[in-house]
C-alpha cells in the first residue's frame, strides 16, 4: 500500500521516527583524525539518502555521527533499517540505532514532540550493530508477529517503554517472512 509522498503537517501526525549513529565515532576519529571521518561521512550519506529518501521516507537531518529520518508507512521503515545496516557492515563501520511509531510535529523542517524523544533515547539503548524497536514500531510494521519485548527505562521518561533488539539477520528474516505472507 502506497501512501504517496511524505508530506509536512503542522498539526501532530503518525509517523515511524528512526535514527542511526555510529559507534564508538569519538575514538574512531580520534584514531583516524577528521579528514578520514569527513571522507567516511562523504561515502555514507549520498548512500543513507539514497535509501531513505521520498517518496515514502525523509531523511530529516544529520546529527554528528548519526541522522535522523521519518517514514509514513512503518513498512518502509522496516525496509530502510534493513537497508541502512546492510551498508554499514558493508563497509565495516558499526552502527546502532531505534525505531518508534508515535505522533510528530513538523518544525521548520524538523521533528519534534514527545515521540521523537522516545526514538532517540531507545537508539540510546540499542547494543551496537542493533536497532531498538519499540512495542509501537512492531505493532504497527510486524503485525501478528509474537516479539519478545523488554522493558526499557529511558533517561527522562517517567514511564518504562517495551522494546526489542533486532539485528540485520532477524530483520532480513522478518522482512522476507513479511514480502511471503502479502503474496
Amino acid at each position: 500500500m502506497s501512501a504517496g509522498p511524505i508530506e509536512l503537517h503542522d498539526s501532530p501526525c503518525d509517523r515511524t521516527i528512526v535514527f542511526f549513529d555510529i559507534v564508538g565515532s569519538t575514538a574512531w576519529i580520534d584514531e583516524h583524525g577528521d579528514d578520514a571521518w569527513v571522507a567516511l561521512l562523504r561515502r555514507c550519506q549520498p548512500a543513507i539518502s539514497e535509501i531513505v529518501d521520498p517518496p515514502m521516507g525523509r531523511l530529516v537531518a544529520w546529527r554528528g555521527d548519526g541522522f535522523l529520518a521519518e517514514f509514513v508507512e512503518p513498512s518502509a521503515a522496516l525496509r530502510a533499517i534493513l537497508l541502512v545496516l546492510e551498508w554499514f557492515e558493508a563497509n565495516g563501520t558499526l552502527v546502532r540505532g531505534s525505531a518508534h511509531h508515535g505522533s510528530v510535529r513538523h518544525l521548520a523542517g524538523d521533528l519534534a514532540g514527545l515521540d521523537v524523544h522516545v526514538a532517540a533515547r531507545l537508539a540510546d539503548v540499542a547494543e551496537p550493530g542493533t536497532v531498538a524497536l519499540s512495542e509501537s514500531f512492531v505493532r504497527e510494521a510486524l503485525p501478528g508477529l509474537v516479539v519478545l519485548l523488554r522493558e526499557s527505562r529511558l533517561r527522562g521518561l517517567r514511564s518504562p517503554v517495551g522494546a526489542t533488539m533486532a539485528t540485520s539477520s532477524m530483520l532480513a528474516r522478518e522482512t522476507l517472512l513479511d514480502t511471503a505472507l502479502a503474496a
